[in-house]
């Protein structure tokens, strides 16, 4: 007979694998559906691969797009006679399948149990607002995936050397190319580096601006070529004033109102004080830190209006990763009783 351990690790696993079945089939139902606006992507890597430059019409330089890395997928699937809406859509699906092995080994390496990583990937995979942005053409998912990716690598690296650093550097840089809001997070992810205690912070530091030289230099090619620091949709979201903050907050009220989310939010909060209490306080201020400032540039750029939540995704496997910390090794006792914390998605 199998023993407890191995039962629950049997069960963790095929846990996450229903995580991952449920969002192939999410893929599946809503494979069909485009966003419009992925096709603005499209039209640009369309006269990229015609040799007329990085624009919408030939001729007029405006950065209508957000997201170069995606720009740059796109353009080199044209060049090689692919369709970028599928090649788009397959690397949405990829990234977002990547994302749930990433939130499952976050949490295993912080000694959650088997069987608790696996409800947690679960939840993620089981959420309807990842699935629509999985196949939905955007960047959405790729750049929710590369920005886990290198906060799970910065608390990894706190104590690390200087080599430890840069590849969350690289990861967060990466996130910088694919969604314009992945700057400040690299930036706020070079401010606690330079606050990280460590006999080596100066080298750690240099480590940690080397890795971000990429978004540094596509700034400059930036403003050689279109005149400008910042993308023209930067512009767009940021001159409405109260009116931008009042839709950004009837949006943010939409998702935090939503049963589901409200679930995830209150399990994440949980999660956030047992993970301090554990002794994960690395993870849990740079989780809780990033949703917190994921969710204060939604509101100041009015959300996206689209009321299915895609500027929330990033956030969402950041707050079951706090809710999954609520089962910590070390989080018995709470007067006499272990703390639990269900994640349903």
């Amino acid at each position: 007979m199998l023993g407890a351990g191995r039962a629950g690790s049997i069960a963790g696993l095929a846990l996450s694998a229903l995580g991952v079945g449920l969002l192939l089939r999410g893929a599946w139902l809503f494979w069909p559906r485009t966003v419009d606006d992925a096709f603005i992507v499209f039209r640009y890597a369309d006269q990229v691969a015609a040799g007329n430059g990085a624009v919408f019409n030939v001729g007029e330089r405006v950065e209508g797009y957000s997201s170069p890395i995606w720009l740059a997928c796109s353009g080199l699937a044209v060049v090689c006679g692919l369709d970028p809406i599928r090649i788009a859509k397959g690397l949405g699906l990829f990234a977002s399948t990547v994302l749930l092995f990433l939130v499952r080994r976050s949490l295993r390496r912080t000694g959650v149990a088997e069987m608790a990583a696996g409800l947690t990937t679960l939840a993620l995979g089981a959420s309807v607002v990842f699935q629509i942005w999985a196949t939905a053409g955007l960047e959405t998912n790729f750049h929710a995936m590369l920005l886990f990716a290198g906060l799970t690598s910065l608390a990894a690296a706190r104590d690390s050397s200087a080599r430890g650093v840069l590849p969350a550097s690289a990861w967060l840089a990466a996130a910088a190319l694919t969604r314009p809001e992945g700057l400040a997070f690299w930036l706020l992810g070079g401010v606690w580096t330079a606050l990280t205690p460590s006999v080596a912070r100066r080298s750690r530091l240099s480590a940690y601006v080397v890795g971000g030289l990429a978004p540094a230099l596509h700034i400059a090619w930036r403003w050689l070529y279109y005149s400008d620091l910042l993308p023209n949709t930067y512009y767009v979201k940021t001159g409405g004033g109260l009116e931008m903050l009042r839709q950004g907050w009837h949006g943010f009220s939409l998702f935090a109102s939503d049963p589901v989310h409200a679930l995830w939010i209150a399990a994440a909060t949980i999660g956030a004080w047992v993970g301090w209490v554990s002794g994960l306080r690395s993870t849990v201020i740079l989780f809780a830190g990033a949703v917190i400032a994921q969710w204060t540039y939604i509101i100041s750029v009015g959300d996206d209006g689209l009321r299915v939540h895609r500027f929330y995704v990033p956030a969402l496997p950041l707050l079951v990763t706090l809710a999954g910390l609520a089962f910590a090794p070390a989080a018995v006792a709470v007067r006499g009783r272990r703390v639990a914390i269900a994640v349903v998605g």
